[in-house]
């Protein structure tokens, strides 16, 4: 593998954290590998320094192929076995249940507090300056009575 992180797969009491840990290594696995022997020629034997580059490109574009492909075998295969652990099933439900019960709970909460508003609405007495007593004119009427002043 060429990695130093050891992962371990667990067990039936392995916590959601230790799983995660494993399916996020080899989900996004990366190999050191050199794939070496999936090179077409060899560059010992060109004839010229052009020839060799040619087939130097030809060499890495093979081993890159191979590399993705034993890459993608494997990233494949641990998305398989992620599929049918049955503890990933249940700490998938476990979390689905759980973003149920706080989106429940921002409801609640949301409901709550329009409620208190609607309360403090309900509530509140108008100031006396708001109020429109005999006493005060409306627009309109301070409007005519400017003009007239005219």
């Amino acid at each position: 593998l060429g990695a130093d992180v050891e992962v371990d797969f667990g067990g039936a009491s392995s916590s959601a954290a230790e799983v995660n840990a494993f399916y996020s290594f080899w989900l996004n696995f990366k190999t050191q590998k050199d794939f070496a022997w999936a090179d077409q020629y060899n560059t010992a034997a060109a004839p010229n320094r052009k020839t060799r580059r040619l087939m130097e490109e030809e060499n890495k574009k093979a081993r890159k192929k191979e590399r993705r492909e034993y890459v993608e075998t494997v990233r494949q295969l641990a998305a398989h076995v992620r599929k049918k652990d049955k503890r990933v099933a249940v700490f998938q439900a476990e979390a689905e249940a759980a973003a149920l019960k706080k989106e429940e709970e921002r409801l609640a909460l949301k409901k709550k507090l329009k409620q208190e508003k609607l309360e403090r609405a309900m509530a509140m007495e108008e100031p006396e300056w708001m109020t429109n007593s005999a006493d005060t004119l409306t627009f309109e009427e301070e409007e005519e009575l400017a003009k007239q002043k005219r």
